[in-house]
């Protein structure tokens, strides 16, 4: 995939149809968004791009109220390219951006050179103070020649999905609407880094992830798949401070542990898909009985895993595991 910081540097890469849009996660409605941006591509024989923003508008405007984002933009880049996107515009959201009236936006937006198509979810908002709608947008693209699409939300239990939906439902543990917003398991995405081995010596072997994403659920225990390299494996997560060895130094950390694998993950990228919550976080007597307690973790987590088939977990997103590749699904 093509990255950019330019909308001027996509000139010259054929006919451009574009969706725009924060996109955090990746959830079903920003699915929507862009399967309906890839099927007018083939159709005109153009290329998809997204035109995003980094850092999250918040971030700038009210910093205290700014989310904690479900996707850093490196996995967000890692989700669109499996779903067929050519390129991405991340544009840096500065004093500068924030204060552009929505007809300046507008005008520097539809200036693009090539562009033949916008696609945009109903509730986009753009332009100084979010002045700027979706229906505003179709209007302008639409005088100047320019095709544009609204797309309707995608409902769930009543209500729209959105990333705010979602950031919440992870926040609490609730796993499974979190999955069932985003059509996929959440996950989290990060380097494999030197730990302090203490699982190991208790007989569990971990691999200590540096997170990217922002958000993250409740400390605890959980049932997990973990996407390495070619191989999807079931998992043991730990996401905590781990209180019993007193680790002040880290407000959080996500130690993952292969239930029948053994995989060289240091220095791996590794994304770990969390399925559900075996248990909250503990302050333990001593290491024995952590130790003790970690054997009936993993036997509870077998279980789950043992009557799930990845397949069906994942059987929205088989098309992003083969394009990792993906050997065994066990």
């Amino acid at each position: 995939m093509l990255v950019v910081d330019d909308i001027a540097a996509i000139k010259g890469t054929g006919p451009i149809n574009m969706a725009i849009g924060f996109f955090d996660g990746v959830h079903r409605g920003h699915q929507q968004v862009l399967r309906r941006l890839v099927d007018i591509s083939r159709q005109v024989k153009g290329t998809p791009w997204v035109l995003t923003f980094d850092p999250h508008p918040l971030k700038i405007i009210r910093p205290q109220r700014a989310p904690r984002l479900l996707t850093s933009p490196s996995h967000k880049i890692r989700i669109l390219d499996a779903l067929g996107i050519h390129g991405m515009v991340f544009l840096n959201f500065d004093s500068r951006i924030r204060s552009l009236p929505p007809d300046d936006f507008l005008g520097r937006l539809l200036d693009t050179e090539g562009l033949e198509t916008l696609v945009v979810g109903a509730n986009w908002r753009f332009g100084f103070h979010g002045r700027g709608s979706s229906g505003r947008l179709a209007r302008a693209a639409t005088a100047r020649g320019i095709r544009a699409e609204i797309i309707p939300p995608v409902i769930y239990r009543g209500i729209p999905i959105s990333s705010t939906r979602i950031r919440s439902a992870v926040r609490s543990g609730h796993m499974l609407p979190a999955a069932a917003m985003l059509g996929r398991p959440y996950s989290i995405l990060g380097k494999v880094v030197p730990g302090h081995h203490v699982a190991a010596r208790l007989g569990w072997p971990t691999a200590n992830v540096m997170p990217q994403n922002e958000a993250h659920p409740p400390n605890g225990v959980y049932a997990a798949w973990c996407l390495v390299e070619r191989h999807l494996c079931a998992a043991a997560a730990y996401i905590g401070t781990a209180p019993t060895f007193h680790f002040a130094h880290r407000s959080w950390m996500v130690e993952v542990h292969l239930l029948d694998r053994h995989v060289e993950l240091y220095d791996h990228q590794v994304e770990v898909f969390i399925v559900s919550r075996i248990r909250p976080e503990r302050l333990f007597p001593s290491p024995q009985h952590l130790k003790e307690q970690i054997s009936r973790d993993i036997e509870a987590i077998r279980d789950i895993l043992q009557k799930q088939s990845p397949r069906k977990v994942f059987r929205r997103w088989l098309p992003y595991l083969a394009q990792q590749q993906v050997e065994s699904f066990g």
